[in-house]
């Protein structure tokens, strides 16, 4: 794919995540919509491919101007086996 190149996922109502490659070895990721748990997560089959295609990545920006409402229970939560250091 060409450095322009984008892919879209959308899902119902509005909420989408897109990806470009706006240099050979970096990418936007760009989340925009609403992301609520109840209306699930877009599928990033596309979104996958597109990051795989061309040069590997030095860089993933992230782009999140467009999220319109955002559910934080989408968020991973710390579990005392990832907080705690681990013992040699």
């Amino acid at each position: 794919m060409t450095p322009s190149a984008s892919a879209t996922a959308a899902i119902s109502d509005d909420g989408a995540l897109d990806v470009r490659r706006d240099a050979p070895d970096r990418a936007v990721l760009a989340l925009s919509g609403g992301w609520l748990s109840r209306r699930g997560v877009p599928d990033a089959a596309a979104v996958a491919r597109t990051l795989q295609s061309g040069a590997p990545l030095r860089t993933l920006a992230f782009d999140t101007r467009a999220i319109t409402a955002w559910d934080s229970s989408d968020m991973p939560t710390p579990s005392p086996s990832t907080t705690r250091p681990r013992r040699p």
